[in-house]
Order: C-alpha cells, then structure tokens, then sequence
C-alpha cells in the first residue's frame, strides 16, 4: 500500500483573543518543492507553474482569496 500523500491540508490560521499571537502553518519536510520547506503558508494555495517562490504564491492567492 502506498502512503505517500502527494497534497497538502488546506491551512487555518489561529490567533489569541487580542490578536497579538498567531500560530501559521509550516510547509513540513515531506513537502514536494524543497525550496518551500519550512516556510510559512499562511493560505490554502499550492505552487502553480511560474511561482517563483512563496512570496509569489502568497501574492496570487490574496488576490484570488480575497
């Protein structure tokens, strides 16, 4: 049987009541695009063709989130 998951959850963003901590998701070490691990994903998004990096990612999906 394979155990291999080939996606990722989507990610929730929890915070303290006064807003003033946050807890992110991380892009874990099974995570397929190396460069991308250990970095914050503060969306639901994954990497599309052209992404140049998370930062690329975050920018296209606030616009397609928000």
């Amino acid at each position: 049987m394979n155990n291999i998951v080939h996606r990722h959850g989507g990610v929730g963003i929890v915070s303290t009541y006064d807003r003033k901590k946050f807890l992110f998701g991380m892009y874990d070490s099974t995570y397929p695009k190396i460069k991308y691990r250990g970095s914050v994903n503060v969306l639901g998004g994954n990497f599309k063709f052209g992404d140049s990096s998370p930062f690329e990612i975050f920018k296209r999906e606030i616009n397609e989130e928000f």
